[in-house]
């Protein structure tokens, strides 16, 4: 089976073609080509989607089902979670067994208006990028049906009503967590991060006590707020990979940009390799991503794998994209050991680790020792924030772990 598949960027003002994806499965074996447009070859300023797709003429192929490139825009896990649910009561409903979504299933049945990145998609020959049971994007005043609707997927009991509700908002963008996007008062767009009934601790919560300290720190990232929706915390982010005018950003994943595969056990020091061969600033981005490190390690944020981390097209060549997902992890659920190493080869938290390579993100040593001592200033200040969220105190001391080690102690020294 061959699926053929138009791919299209907003670019400059305009959705230009950028070239063909060719999705082929046989049995379990799922294979892609893809090649540039001609059009997009010639253009000035013109980049390489994926360290794998290099602006040349002809076909690339790949044997791992899609280009990273193409796995960015697709859906995250919950996502997909959705999809396969949908087709089940589809199958159901029509009589007939449920379909095998393959990976460019998936990935052309993520709603347009709410795909991460700039690229678009739509089927040889179709006219529309759009998916083809698209829903409006909600507003936010439908946060409420959008939590009922999450929590009912999350126990089993969703409808069909559920199921449409949710995937027209779905995200390409922050794994299993249960989530939506909606639109704010001015028509932009933002994601939505719901609670679930699994979770040990209230996680919204605590990703808008990170993001609190993280700001203040001196860490960029996006506009967000917390909200109390039926008595639950929902956790809202504005979309970085979106302008005010609504024109896309380019987006990759620092996983497209290493040309890694998911799980692969890569370090920061790569990352800083990508904005030194086509950064817009790299010495900024470099500066700003050692910034990031030191905050991860202060806060335990030990889960910054490599599709927690990004990048966003401008002319001149790539940026750090905010941060996101920073999420504190308590010691007695999961060990400080990052998923990212932290110089070539060591994954243990540590700041003398980070302090020790300051110098290759362009950060001298007196400067680093000032960057170190101003976010653990921040973060000693997490049991105030956490109070200002709302936490009680049962809840704060259990995520005193997290914060409360040596390198926070060395850091404030």
């Amino acid at each position: 089976m061959e699926r053929q598949i138009e791919v299209h960027i907003d670019w400059d003002g305009a959705t230009l073609p950028v070239g063909r994806l060719w999705a082929r499965a046989k049995g379990a074996r799922q294979t892609c080509s893809f090649a540039y447009d001609a059009a997009w070859l010639g253009l000035s300023g013109a980049f390489p989607l994926d360290p794998n797709l290099p602006l040349v003429r002809g076909d690339a192929h790949w044997d791992g089902g899609l280009f990273n490139a193409f796995s960015d825009p697709a859906p995250d896990r919950w996502g997909r979670s959705l999809m396969g649910r949908r087709e089940r009561a589809l199958a159901k409903a029509e009589g007939r067994a449920p379909r095998t979504l393959l990976e460019a299933d998936f990935l052309m049945l993520v709603d347009d208006q709410t795909r991460l990145g700039a690229l678009r998609f739509r089927d040889q020959g179709a006219e529309a990028f759009q998916a083809a049971d698209t829903h409006p994007v909600p507003p936010l005043v439908a946060l409420p049906k959008l939590l009922a609707a999450a929590r009912r997927v999350i126990d089993d009991k969703e409808t069909d009503e559920d199921l449409r509700l949710l995937l027209a908002p779905g995200s390409s963008l922050g794994g299993a967590r249960p989530k939506a996007s909606v639109l704010d008062a001015n028509g932009q767009l933002m994601m939505a991060k719901f609670p679930s009934q699994t979770d040990d601790w209230p996680i919204p919560v605590w990703e808008s006590v990170a993001m609190t300290l993280a700001e203040r720190a001196g860490v960029v990232v996006p506009p967000f707020q917390l909200r109390h929706v039926a008595k639950r915390p929902v956790f809202m982010m504005s979309r970085f990979d979106r302008m005010a005018d609504g024109h896309r950003r380019p987006f990759c994943s620092a996983l497209t940009a290493l040309g890694a595969a998911d799980g692969e056990t890569r370090s920061y020091l790569e990352l800083v390799d990508v904005l030194r061969q086509d950064g817009a600033d790299a010495p900024g981005d470099a500066a700003q991503l050692w910034r990031r490190m030191v905050f991860n390690v202060l806060i335990s944020n030990t889960d910054d794998h490599l599709r927690n981390h990004g990048f966003l097209r401008e002319p001149g060549g790539w940026r750090l994209s905010p941060a996101f997902d920073l999420n504190p992890m308590p010691v007695d659920v999961k060990p400080r050991i990052h998923a990212l190493a932290l110089n070539e080869t060591d994954q243990d938290a540590s700041l003398d680790t980070v302090l020790g390579i300051a110098a290759y993100f362009r950060v001298d040593k007196d400067e680093a020792a000032a960057i170190a001592k101003a976010v653990g200033d921040v973060v000693a200040t997490w049991r105030d924030v956490a109070g200002q969220h709302g936490l009680t105190a049962n809840q704060i001391d259990r995520m005193a772990s997290a914060f409360q080690h040596e390198d926070l102690a060395r850091a404030v020294a």
